[in-house]
């Protein structure tokens, strides 16, 4: 539920300030696939420290844009973005294991930086895009983890009329999972913490609506 409420707000607001600043207003219903991240968790066990690889496993996935473009070649927008996955995990010595089911949405706020006027049949483009990944369980007991992350991309739009056409991506999108203490010596030895991130690859394509 309180995805949905996200969706439709930010997108209504887009939408609406397109309007009131009497821009183009792109609206983008894609479908895709998003090949998996991992993470590795260090656990302390008799044997002594171990880290267990967790993946993310790839598929499909699917969402909407809505943006407005400025200025030609300028445009922002908002994006949903969800994932069915899995989270697996495994470690030397025992077999890959599923944990469970899990929903991974993106919400993030693009800008799209157009590689051609805003009237041309073909527009590649580059994306910038800063937000959340929302990790969503199926497994009672768990509730979702947000955590922040950030998109970089390349696209292609083609239009066949003023008003519609469609619209292909690959995004690169690192997500932000944790930060591991450890130690760093040369003359003297201090303690370093290193960032943690999973890094997933979404290729998307969808319908390409301008009003």
């Amino acid at each position: 539920m309180r995805t949905r409420v996200i969706v439709v707000t930010a997108l209504l607001l887009l939408v609406q300030i397109g309007h009131l600043h009497a821009q183009l207003v792109e609206v983008q219903p894609f479908i895709g696939y998003r090949f998996g991240g991992g993470f590795t968790v260090s656990q302390t066990t008799p044997e002594g420290p171990r880290g267990i690889d967790h993946n993310i496993e790839s598929g499909s996935t699917w969402g909407a844009t809505v943006g407005v473009l400025f200025a030609d070649v300028w445009e922002a927008e908002f994006m949903w973005s969800r994932q069915d996955s899995e989270l697996s995990a495994e470690t030397i010595g025992f077999p890959k294991t599923t944990l469970f089911n899990m929903n991974v949405n993106q919400f993030q706020g693009n800008v799209l930086i157009h590689i051609a006027d805003a009237d041309a049949s073909l527009i590649p483009y580059v994306l910038f895009g800063l937000g959340t990944t929302v990790f969503d369980p199926d497994l009672e007991g768990l509730g979702s983890v947000t955590k922040f992350s950030y998109g970089l991309g390349l696209g292609i739009k083609g239009y066949f009329t003023d008003h519609a056409g469609i619209r292909a991506q690959f995004r690169f999108t690192p997500t932000y999972i944790d930060t591991t203490p450890g130690i760093f010596c040369d003359l003297f030895c201090y303690i370093v913490e290193t960032a943690d991130w999973t890094n997933q690859l979404e290729f998307t394509v969808g319908a390409s609506l301008r009003f």
